[in-house]
Order: C-alpha cells, then sequence, then structure tokens
C-alpha cells in the first residue's frame, strides 16, 4: 500500500527550504566582502547609472527626478484602470487611454534629466513642470477614479 501520509512532503519542503537558506547565506557572504571604504567614498553608483556612465553627481539629480515622475506615473495609470476596470474590452482601452497620458510626463522626465547631466539647460524649468504632473495626478487622480469606478458601477 502507498504512503499517503505527508511525511515525504514534509521531507522534501524541508530539504528546499535548507537549500533556499544555503543560497542565502552564500549572497549574504558574498555582499559582505564588499569593500566598504569605496562605498563610503561614493566610488561605487547605482547599477543601473554604472551601466549608463552616468556621472556621480548627476545620479543624485537622476535619483530626484525619478521620484518626481514616480508618482504622475502612478496616477496616471490609476485613472485608467478605474475607467477600465468594468468593461470587457478594458485591457485595449487602458493601452489607448494610458500611453498618450504619460507622453508629457516623460518628456519632461526625459529634459529634466538630460540637463542634470550633460548640463545642456537648465535643470529647474522641466523639473518643476514635471513636480506640477505629479501634484496634479496626486489631487486629480483619486478624484478622477473614484468618478470612474462610481460611474462603472451604474
Amino acid at each position: 500500500m502507498a504512503d499517503t501520509s505527508l511525511a515525504p512532503m514534509r521531507k522534501q519542503t524541508d530539504c528546499s527550504r535548507r537549500s533556499s537558506l544555503g543560497a542565502l547565506a552564500t549572497v549574504g557572504r558574498a555582499a559582505s566582502t564588499v569593500d566598504h571604504d569605496r562605498i563610503a567614498a561614493g566610488g561605487d553608483r547605482p547599477l543601473l547609472g554604472l551601466m549608463l556612465n552616468v556621472e556621480l553627481h548627476a545620479a543624485g539629480w537622476l535619483a530626484l527626478t525619478l521620484a518626481a515622475g514616480t508618482p504622475a506615473f502612478t496616477f496616471i495609470g490609476l485613472v485608467g484602470a478605474a475607467l477600465s476596470v468594468a468593461l470587457r474590452r478594458g485591457r485595449l482601452l487602458l493601452a489607448v487611454l494610458v500611453l498618450p497620458l504619460t507622453v508629457p510626463v516623460l518628456i519632461f522626465g526625459v529634459a529634466a534629466t538630460n540637463a542634470a547631466i550633460l548640463g545642456s539647460g537648465p535643470f529647474g524649468p522641466p523639473f518643476t513642470i514635471l513636480c506640477a504632473l505629479s501634484l496634479a495626478g496626486l489631487v486629480l487622480g483619486p478624484i478622477a477614479a473614484a468618478a470612474a469606478l462610481r460611474h462603472g458601477l451604474e
């Protein structure tokens, strides 16, 4: 008669848990061998900045621009999802509605980042408009999403 108890499954789960912990310990040991003096001196850049050869002084401006533009994308997506939730072909409508609204955020985000990295123009105006887009999304996004959901439930 076959063994129908849960003991073999528990043994397999324990083995996989041990192997996961072993892998985690290996990653921890590798991370602990990083040269901490180099990190403290600012020699390590973020991974993406390192791959794109971004100067260290511009990485801070890049992070600030990303932090200012991310809420705009989030609230644009919020409104698009609320509009498409009650519709049968909502996914297609979501792409048609959301993608054109993200273009100004991308334009001003790229302009601010370009000004910070290359110094080709002033950083302030595109960054200010990017912040305004995020704040407008913060104020208008939940109101528009609530109205769209109310209309979708009717």
